[in-house]
């Protein structure tokens, strides 16, 4: 058997070419495939430091915006573009651009347009001076020919903005009183002094007399407030004060065996039963037994005091509401203490002293700590109100005199208060209510009882237009005695000494 021998040679040159070029093949799509990985990996690290770079950038237009809207924010041209810059620890305009490594970064402002309905449009409608487009772009290249571009955009407004008052607490009205009478509390001629908010509960203190003393009315129908048979509390005493801290309220009384009082006010509806606990203060506890308790502030368990007399700052601990104790005293309050008001850790005390119409006690140690003689036109005149209206501001009303009745105190450095400015308003302020960029003031004049006055800018209140030049209208003859404004309600109530509107409740129209 003849067996026939070919030649292969041929087959196994075209094999090598075969499996050559299939290794070529992979290894080239191997190397696109990690250079592909590596350049998508590169990019994304690339945009994320972008995003964050650009982000930034709109931060620092925030800050710079709330330091100014027209002083800071808009006073360079930002519509071709703004680079940002620090002076000092703030933020500024500096420059067209900013540059991190290989990002640059430039921020434009731009107007924006409103159509009838509000709704921001690119053309057709009214530019909004209080708004402005703000977009943050970083630019950079991510090869010789390929360059990126990120933008985040963001609106700012100008919230801050004050829009001038048309209406509103400008033309404020009363919208209903309440009548204490013979018959729905033993006697129509006492005086409401003193009065304090709460749940639906307008509660009133009134002075010494054949009738109760303390109320509570309901106001949950503020434009019909009502007084139930059993919604009164007999007591002895004046209420010079009330305050309201969980279930009970706290009363400043005139009775030299209970200058404070402690009554069980859970169940407005039943008052008339409500368990009463008394402190009486005397010479061995607090240095005199006949002076009056005047106002009351509650920080947490403690409860301070000022009076008459004796000791005038009197500490009280009250996590057991119904077994004060005296934790200290003080008796350097100079004059006589008229109102008062607890920030932080200080309490701000008016005062008749004429050359220290404020003092300031330090709660730590119960020391006067500071002083501040409101000399200005007038060195005899007394402090009658106090109130605290936030951004380290207090605002103290004096009696009528040739120099101004109306303080703001800057108490940022509560040792050292200084005033901030002053207003004239010709009455006495006897007492004062802050809230909603507005001061509300009652007066003495009868025929201007209230007067409601701008607060927006507390360290410039010489320059105010009142909102309203008088409340004569208001039926409070024998003027305010106290003054409460309920932000959340955006209501006044009035504790009136007038013998037919003993609480008054003003709105805005």
């Amino acid at each position: 058997m003849l067996i026939k021998i070919k030649d292969q040679q041929g087959l196994g040159i075209i094999e090598i070419i075969v499996a050559v070029t299939l290794f070529v093949i992979v290894a080239v799509v191997g190397v696109a495939t990690v250079a592909g990985s590596y350049s998508t990996n590169r990019l994304g690290t690339e945009e994320t430091q972008a995003t964050i770079f650009a982000q930034s950038g709109l931060d620092a237009v925030r800050s710079i915006k709330k330091q100014g809207w027209d002083t800071n924010f808009l006073i360079t041209d930002c519509s071709g573009g703004c680079g940002l810059g620090l002076s000092g620890n703030s933020w500024v305009w500096s420059g067209t651009e900013n540059t991190q490594g290989v990002f640059t970064r430039y921020i434009t402002v731009s107007d924006i347009l409103r159509d009838g309905s509000g709704n921001i449009v690119t053309s057709g409608g009214n530019s909004d001076p209080d708004t402005r487009r703000v977009e943050s772009s970083v630019t950079w290249n991510f090869s010789p020919n390929r360059n990126n571009v990120l933008s985040l955009i963001t609106y700012l407004t100008n919230y801050a903005k004050i829009i001038p008052v048309v209406g509103g607490w400008a033309n404020p009205i009363s919208q209903s009183v309440f009548d204490l009478t013979n018959s729905n509390s033993g006697n129509n001629n006492a005086d409401a002094i003193s009065l304090f908010y709460l749940s639906d509960f307008v509660f009133l203190g009134r002075t010494s007399s054949g009738g109760t003393e303390l109320y509570a009315i309901d106001v949950s129908d503020l434009s019909a407030p009502d007084l139930c048979t059993n919604c009164q509390l007999e007591l002895g005493g004046s209420v010079n004060d009330v305050k309201i801290s969980g279930n009970y309220a706290y009363i400043a009384s005139t009775s030299n065996s209970q200058e404070l009082q402690i009554v069980n006010v859970s169940n407005p509806t039943s008052l008339n039963t409500a368990g009463v606990n008394t402190i009486n203060l005397n010479n061995s506890n607090s240095g005199n037994n006949n002076a009056d308790a005047i106002s009351l502030e509650i920080s947490g368990n403690s409860l301070y005091m000022i009076r008459a007399g004796g000791n005038e700052f009197i500490e009280f601990n009250v996590s057991t509401p119904t077994s004060p104790t005296i934790v200290g005293t003080d008796n350097d309050i100079t004059g006589t203490p008229t109102d008062m008001v607890v920030v932080g850790g200080y309490a701000f005390i008016t005062s008749t002293d004429n050359n220290a119409e404020l003092q300031v006690v330090e709660l730590s140690s119960r020391n006067v700590v500071g002083t501040l003689n409101l000399n200005e036109g007038n060195n005899a005149a007394d402090a009658l109100s106090i109130v605290y209206a936030g951004n380290d501001r207090i605002l103290v009303g004096r009696d009528t005199s040739q120099a101004p009745e109306l303080y703001s105190i800057n108490i940022s450095s509560p040792t050292s208060p200084t005033i901030a400015d002053t207003a004239e308003i010709v009455d006495s302020a006897i007492d004062l209510s802050f809230g909603n960029e507005l001061i509300f003031i009652a007066t003495d004049n009868n025929s201007s009882d209230l007067l409601i006055i701008d607060g927006s800018d507390l360290d410039n209140i010489s320059d105010i237009s009142l909102l309203t030049p008088a409340l004569g209208f208001l039926n409070v003859s024998n003027s305010p005695q106290k003054i409460l404004y309920e932000s959340l309600l955006d209501r006044l109530f009035i504790a009136s000494s007038s013998d037919n509107n003993e609480l008054e409740i003003i709105r805005p129209q």
